[in-house]
């Protein structure tokens, strides 16, 4: 029982920070696609890295994140 308080206390945690680093994400999305020249670029890279931070809170790093081998 304590374990299960335990991992909906993480499930609870981890689900706030999703939406917190999602309203960034789309706000800088939207800013991306009304700016233009060189703003445009910075913004878009400032899409770029809330995408790889938010990978990395996803645990898909390394060959975690690769799809699977070919046959």
């Amino acid at each position: 029982m304590a374990q299960t308080k335990k991992l909906l206390g993480e499930i609870d945690q981890t689900c706030k920070k999703v939406q917190e680093h999602l309203k960034e994400f789309r706000s800088l999305f939207e800013k991306v696609y009304t700016l233009q020249g060189t703003l445009r670029e910075k913004a878009e890279l400032d899409l770029r890295w809330q995408i790889i931070k938010l990978k990395g809170m996803s645990g898909l790093t390394g060959r975690d994140s690769q799809s699977a081998p070919r046959r």
